[in-house]
């Protein structure tokens, strides 16, 4: 799990969505062809050639969940002095948090604008179009109804003083158009769904920081 090397990072995703840890090696002579012993099997290995001071070397990254080809590469000195960087998780909850398929979990050092644990993104449906009077209501919720919020418009940024009784509307009605809510709110995440899950796609991301995954339960 959490690995005490001075170039390791935790991980944010999975790589090629299946390997929770990447390690970086090189450099490597330019004729080399690094690799791992033949009994490892449970890996992805990319090499790419770059040229340092006139000459080609070779930088190779290896993919993997395998604790033994960790451990491997961490004991063995030849390849721990090569190591250029290493991502992975902090424990068993970070694996399970990057594997979830139900929930969309975002693995960050912080919460977004260091405050908001939630990330609302909506859009609407083509085959489904909201009204212009249904835009209007939902710049309304988005801007009135998530309070100590961060709203952001795509194409005027943050903005919470709208005069609605002016007769506001959005500058465009494209899917893009709907602002982006960073929020705490869970109740009113429900009942913006609850309102409008008809007509917009709504997808919802939460924070977990490393710091969340590192405080024992």
């Amino acid at each position: 799990m959490k690995i005490n090397h001075q170039n390791w990072k935790p991980s944010n995703q999975l790589f090629y969505r299946k390997y929770h840890t990447s390690i970086k090696l090189g450099y490597f002579s330019y004729n080399s062809k690094p690799g791992l012993p033949i009994r490892y099997k449970d890996y992805r290995i990319v090499r790419r050639f770059i040229e340092i001071d006139q000459k080609w070397e070779i930088v190779c990254t290896i993919y993997t969940s395998d604790q033994n080809i960790i451990d491997f590469i961490l004991n063995d000195d030849f390849y721990n002095r090569h190591i250029i960087s290493m991502q992975g998780p902090i424990n068993q909850d970070h694996i399970d948090a990057l594997h979830n398929k139900d929930h969309k979990i975002i693995i960050r050092k912080n919460l977004w604008y260091n405050k908001y644990k939630y990330k609302m993104a909506s859009w609407s449906n083509w085959r489904n179009q909201p009204s212009e009077e249904q835009y209007e209501d939902i710049f309304k919720c988005c801007y009135m109804q998530f309070k100590d919020s961060r709203v952001v418009h795509h194409y005027s940024g943050w903005h919470r003083n709208i005069n609605f009784s002016a007769g506001f509307s959005p500058v465009n009605r494209r899917s893009q158009n709907v602002p982006i809510v960073y929020t705490n709110d869970q109740e009113q995440i429900f009942l913006f769904k609850l309102a409008y899950a008809n007509i917009l796609n709504i997808h919802i991301e939460t924070v977990i920081t490393h710091a969340e995954l590192e405080t024992d339960k």
